[in-house]
C-alpha cells in the first residue's frame, strides 16, 4: 500500500512537470547511468556496465526521437548529430570497456545540461501559447523585448532566442 502511494505520487509528478524539467531529468539520468557504468568498469562488473550503458542509450534514443524537426530544423539537426555521437560513443564504451568514451560523452552532455537547467519553467508553454496566438491570426504582434541572460562563462543569450529554440526538443 505504501509503495502504491509512492508510485502514484511519482506518476503525478512526471505527468505534471514541464518539458524543460523533464529534459533536465533525462540528462541527469544519462549522467547517473554513465557514472554507474564507469564504477562498474572499475570493478570489472560486465553485467552492471551493460545495464547502465543500455539505460543511457535508451534515454539518448528517446531524446533523439522526440526532436521536432519542423519547429526549428537547424537546432534539431544539431541536437540529433550530438545524440547520434553520444549513442555511438556508448556503443564503443560497451564494446571496448574504455572509460574514455564515457568521459567524452560526459564532456558533451555537461554544457547541454547546464543550458537546459538555465531555462525557466513554463518557457515551452509560453512559446507554444505565443505561437498559437500568432498562427490564429490575431493580427500583427510586436516582438517581445529581448531580455539578456548572463551565464557563468560570460556568454549572454537573449530570452527570446531561448524560447524560440525550446520547441525543438519538447
Amino acid at each position: 500500500m505504501y509503495n502504491d502511494g509512492i508510485r502514484k505520487y511519482q506518476e503525478t509528478m512526471v505527468h505534471t512537470m514541464g518539458p524543460e524539467r523533464m529534459i533536465v531529468m533525462l540528462y541527469e539520468g544519462v549522467v547517473r547511468h554513465l557514472q554507474g557504468a564507469r564504477a562498474d568498469m572499475a570493478k570489472d562488473d560486465v553485467a552492471g556496465k551493460a545495464t547502465h550503458l543500455q539505460k543511457a542509450q535508451n534515454i539518448i534514443a528517446e531524446l533523439n526521437h522526440s526532436l521536432d524537426h519542423k519547429c526549428n530544423g537547424e537546432v534539431a539537426a544539431g541536437l540529433s548529430s550530438i545524440y547520434n555521437f553520444i549513442f555511438n560513443e556508448l556503443i564503443n564504451a560497451q564494446v571496448s570497456s574504455d572509460v574514455k568514451h564515457i568521459d567524452d560523452v560526459l564532456r558533451v552532455l555537461a554544457p547541454l545540461l547546464l543550458a537546459w537547467q538555465s531555462i525557466q519553467p513554463g518557457t515551452a508553454e509560453n512559446a507554444r501559447n505565443a505561437e498559437n496566438a500568432t498562427s490564429a491570426g490575431s493580427g500583427p504582434e510586436t516582438a517581445p523585448p529581448r531580455l539578456q541572460t548572463e551565464y557563468a562563462d560570460g556568454d549572454a543569450i537573449a530570452e527570446a532566442d531561448k524560447t524560440s529554440d525550446l520547441c525543438v526538443a519538447v
